[in-house]
Parts: C-alpha cells; structure tokens; sequence
C-alpha cells in the first residue's frame, strides 16, 4: 500500500505542469544584441520569485541564451556559465563571440546555458547607474579632488531613482542569485549540470553548489574566496600585483638595465601626477562624445593601469610605466583612460547590493600590514563612500550563516592567472581545504579569467568535464611567463606613434587611411604598366613600323615599362608587409600595436620604403637618359616622367608611414 499511494504521489506531480513563473518564455534573440539570423542560439526569458522563499511575493524576468552544442549526440547536462563583477554581463560577453569563434568554447559536446544575473545586461530590472558613470567623467575632466562627494551625490540619486521605480534592492544579493539557476535548470528541466564562473562568478559558483543540489562538477576561474571582503580585499591584491610587476622587473636583469629603479620612480611619479595633474585630451572607444578632456591624476592612472592589467598586458607595463615617467602618455591615453571612463557593462548598483548584502562576513578590522599608505587610504575611502550607500540605499546584510564559506566535495577546477591583479593564485589555495577533489592549475603570464580567450585552458576544461574525477592534463600550459619588452625589443613606427599620441585609439584608424595614397599609387603604377604593350599594339595596328633601340641605349629605352611595374610591385608589397606587421602585432599583443610599436624583429619591414626610394631614383636616373638623349617618343618620355614623379610620391608617402 506504501509503494501504491508512493506511486500514485509521483504520478499526480508529473501530471501537474511547472508553475507559471518556471516556464521560459521563447525570446527573439536580437532583443540580446546578437545579430539577426544567428544560428546554434535560442533566447529566452525565464521569471523566477524576487525571493524565492516568497514564490507569490513577485518576480523578476532573466534573459537566457541556450547554445546548442557542436556535436549532435552529447552529455545532457550543460554547461552554465557566469560572468563576473558583480554586475557583469554574461550574454553581451559571451554569446556572440562563442557562436561565431566555436573553437573559443570550453566544451564542444555539451550545451552551453548563459543566463544575465539578476539586475544585469538584459534581465529586468536592470540595476545600473548613469548617474555614477556621468560623474566619474565630470570629475576627471574638473576637479579629481572632489572624486568622493561627486560619487556619493550620484550613487544617492540612483539609489533614490531605483526605489522610486519599486525596485526591492536587498533582494539582489548572491543567495537569491544563486538560487535563479535552480530555477532556470527545472524550468528547462536539466537533471544535473555544470558550472562555470569568472571572478565574482567563481563566488557565486560556491552559493550554487550549496544552493542548487545537482552539479556535477564546477570551474572557477579567477577565484573569490566567498570569505573576500569586497570593501577592503582590493587593497591588498593591488599591493601583491604591484610587487609582482615591479619589483619582478627589479629581479630580471635585462628589465632592470632597461628600467633601473622602476618601483621607487613609479612610486614617485604617483604622487607627483596627484600633486600636478597633466591635461590630456581621451578618445572614448565608444559613445556619442568625440573627445573628452581630463585631468591626470596619479590615483586616476593608477586605477587605469590596474583595470588594463585585467588584460593582455603583463608583457609591457614595465615599459608603460618608464614612459609615462619620462612625461609619455600616449598609451595612457590611447588606451587606459578611455578603457577606465568609457562605457561599462557592468551592472553599478547590482554590483553595490552584492557588496552591502555580504557585510555581515566582515567581523574583524581589516589587516594592512605591509599595504603601501596611499592605497590604504583610498581603501578606506572607497569602503566609507560603500558603507555609506548601503546605508542609504537600505541594502539588508545577509545572515552571516548565508554567507559563511562552502565545503563539498563537488569535483572542482580551479583556474588563475600568476599575474592576476585582483585574484591572484593564493586565493585559490585557501579553497582546497574545503573542497577535497579540487585542482588547481596556474597559468604562468595569465591575468584575469583564462577560459574562452585561452586555447589551453579550453582543452583543460573540456577534459575535465568530460571526466570530472580525473587530474587533467596540463601539458599545454607554457613553461614560464613572457619575458618583459623594455626599448630594445620594439621599434616605434613613426606615423603610427604620432598618430596615436595625437587622436588616441582613432590614430590606427588613421595611420591605416595614411596609406591610401600610396595604395592609389600602386595600383597605378601597375595599371600604368599595361599601356606600353597597348600603346605597342595599337602602333602596330596602324602600321607603323617597330621602333629601333639605339646602340648602347637599349637598356634605359627598354627600362621604362619594367620600372613602372617594378615601383607598383615594391610600393604594394611595402603597404602589405607594414600592414602585415602591424597586424600580427596586434593579434599577439594589441597594447603593444596600440602604442604604435612592432617587434625589433621586424625592423626589416621598415627598410622597405627606401628600397622603394633606390627603385624611384633609379627611374629618375633613366627618365634623365631618356631626355638627353631623345630616346623613345615624346610622349613615351612625359609618361614615364609622370609615372617616376608619381612614384616619387608613394615613396615620400611611404617613408613618412615609418619615420
């Protein structure tokens, strides 16, 4: 009888559908930002409770992206995958860039879930605040100084914007975060699955393996201890990634010679730029604005040099920082400025709440033994500015049993970048005591977040979903981190720097149109070329006879045509093998493209124009033959005139591109 009303108890709940609020509802996929007509996507829009103890207390919606997977027959448990921040975008980070680049995947064979947190990207209510982003670019281009009360004025009006809109804040903390995935995997009825997060993604990675019942394996990448103290832990990372920059170019004989004394210059050259600010005009990389003034402080470089070590910029910053030193702010300005004030996908108040709901894991003054002053002063300063909006907005601290550290024996893959600016490798050695089946691989050189940009860290996820309990292989890592550039490795390419130096990222753009004119010479060079044997043809056409070489003459009445395509030839190569240069520059190192700079390696590239200097002189040369001593006809000799002048300036055009 037991079994019987057992039996019977299941039967009538699967005969029951989902509730309302559990049911995706289909979404056109361009309401996400992906391009219309893009395939191995669905979209969807999923309620879920505001609180999920209080299913009929109202709901919120959560944009969902389903990619299918690249084979056929797969794992049915996906792939869920979570963006940082907090406030952090995951589909407008995600979802075109592994659709279009497949080979960008972690996993190929199975489906990958991306779902916007609650109060970001394309979920509603979107908790952001252009009140503080408008602010941040009225302080830089005015008065730094007034930086605090600037930020508090604006994080007070979208505070009072959002609840004027019924937007409840305490309820977009991690826990209730955490327990949306729960509600989307029944919603689209997943037995199990997998977890992905990137930096505050990996922490909230740990409330879903508490939270959610069923995953079967989970990867954090750029790990956050669920114990990191948002308010106060940065301070510390700073100092650690600091040291690791500076004081390892210290420890490095080529950077040292290169650059003696970095650590104590950069250190001067702080407080030299917030006692006197330099004026420097930023190109944002997006928005409506043409250009911005702003005002160089040594706390705003700071922090612009901190967001772009995120990056692939480990490699140069050595270099960056001895420029900047020595007054040069081309690349302050062409890329970490504009970077640091430009538009942001980040969720600023989603971010807030998360902050002000885990306050209650902070129970102990904050150690800075060892931190450098200033940084403990904008520390302090920036978790007053916190504590005050918390306060002000009304954001409810979570329990501190909610927010205690996780321990399961959940099979773990813990990933982290040797030269990570705000979650270095040590976090990720806290964890493995409360996580048993973990593994943690390291990669040299790596920053912020290895997976998707990463063909090695890809391969080691891919192995370690497919076989959860098993070590897998790391062979591909690299065996040491890229060696620091200094003024010896690279070679700065004239039009390029200037151009950079002069309008910012928008002087590529701009050193690129630079070489249209010689590209329009080439090509008519070449074209040039086809009307000698046309001109021969026609000549013969209408009888007249062949014209007769003089003597000695006849290399330089013979040469005309072939150094008219000889100079188009040279002129296109040499736009082609700089373009070349640049380019794969800029695949492997972008930063160091942006600053107008290629490899020494390459210093042969910029011998090019004068060879096509030697081949237009020689032209010169024989146009002179030509008219001193009659040879060819009159018009043979003012068209190939023309053409060496013509030639002449592709050449200038080409050797202005590189001096």
């Amino acid at each position: 009888m037991t079994i019987f009303f057992a039996l019977l108890a299941v039967l009538l709940a699967l005969s029951f559908p989902v509730s309302a609020q559990q049911q995706p509802a289909p979404a056109d996929c361009t309401e996400f930002g992906l391009p219309e007509g893009t395939d191995g996507i669905t979209c969807y829009r999923v309620e879920v409770p505001l609180w999920h103890d209080e299913p009929d207390g109202g709901s919120i919606s959560l944009a969902v992206a389903r990619i299918a997977p690249l084979e056929t027959e797969g794992p049915a448990d996906p792939l869920f995958m979570a963006q940082g921040g907090p406030g952090g975008a995951t589909i407008g980070t995600y979802a075109t860039y592994l659709v279009s680049t497949p080979d960008s995947r972690p996993t190929a064979n199975r489906e990958i879930v991306l779902w916007d947190q609650r109060g970001t990207g394309f979920s509603r209510p979107l908790l952001n605040c252009p009140e503080l982003q408008q602010a941040e670019l009225e302080v830089a281009a005015a008065d730094p100084t007034e930086e605090t009360s600037a930020e508090l004025n604006a994080l007070s009006a979208c505070g009072a914007r959002l609840a004027e809109s019924g937007v409840d804040l305490s309820a977009f903390n991690s826990v209730e975060n955490a327990r949306d995935v729960d509600t989307i995997r029944m919603a689209f009825g997943f037995d199990a699955i997998n977890i992905y997060g990137v930096s505050y993604g990996s922490e909230l990675a740990q409330f879903v393996i508490r939270e959610v019942p069923v995953v079967r394996s989970a990867i954090l990448d750029a790990v956050v201890p669920i114990s990191y103290d948002l308010l106060t832990e940065p301070a510390r990372a700073q100092q650690m990634i600091g040291e690791k920059y500076l004081l390892g170019c210290r420890d490095h004989p080529t950077c040292d010679a290169a650059f003696p004394d970095l650590a104590e210059r950069y250190v001067a050259m702080i407080d030299r730029l917030n006692a006197d600010p330099v004026p420097l005009t930023i190109y944002p990389l997006e928005g409506e604005r043409r250009e911005i003034q702003v005002q160089l402080t040594g706390d705003l470089f700071e922090n612009a040099l901190f967001s772009a070590l995120y990056s692939n910029i480990t490699s140069i910053v050595p270099l960056i920082v001895d420029r900047a030193d020595r007054g040069d702010f081309a690349l302050t300005a062409a890329v970490l400025l504009p970077s640091q004030l430009g538009a942001s996908d980040i969720a600023e108040a989603m971010h807030i709440t998360v902050v002000c709901a885990e306050r209650s894991k902070t129970t102990t003054a904050p150690d800075f033994t060892g931190i450098l002053p200033r940084l403990v002063e904008t520390t302090l300063r920036d978790a007053a500015t916190a504590e005050a909006t918390c306060d002000a907005w009304g954001v409810d601290a979570l329990p501190a049993e909610l927010v205690a550290p996780v321990t399961s024996d959940t099979p773990m893959l813990l990933l982290s970048g040797e030269f990570d600016p705000i979650t270095p490798p040590v976090y990720a050695e806290t964890l493995l005591p409360q996580f048993p089946n973990a593994v943690h691989v390291v990669f040299p050189g790596g920053t912020h977040g290895q997976a998707v940009t990463s063909d090695c860290a890809n391969r080691i996820i891919a192995a370690f979903l497919d076989e959860p309990d098993r070590i897998p292989s790391t062979e591909c890592l690299p065996a040491a981190a890229p060696e620091f550039v200094t003024d010896e490795d690279v070679i700065f390419v004239g039009l390029l720097n200037r151009s950079i130096a002069n309008s910012g990222i928008m002087g590529v753009a701009q050193a690129a149109m630079a070489q249209l004119p010689a590209l329009v010479i080439g090509v008519f060079l070449i074209l040039a070329w086809l009307l000698y044997p046309i001109a021969l043809l026609i000549r013969r056409l209408a009888g007249h006879p062949r014209a007769e070489l003089h003597g000695g003459m006849r290399w330089a009445e013979a040469a005309p045509p072939w150094m008219t395509v000889l100079a188009g030839i040279a002129i296109l190569g040499t736009i082609g093998a700089l373009s070349g240069v640049v380019a794969s520059t800029m695949m492997k190192n972008e930063y160091l493209g942006i600053m107008g700079a290629i490899p020494r390696s390459f210093a042969a590239v910029l011998v090019l124009p004068w060879v096509v200097v030697g081949i237009v002189a020689a032209m010169a040369g024989v146009a002179v033959v030509l008219w001193r001593h009659r040879l060819r006809s009159l018009p043979g000799r003012v068209g190939f005139s023309f053409t060496t002048l013509v030639a002449a300036l592709g050449a200038i055009s080409l050797v202005m591109l590189v001096q």
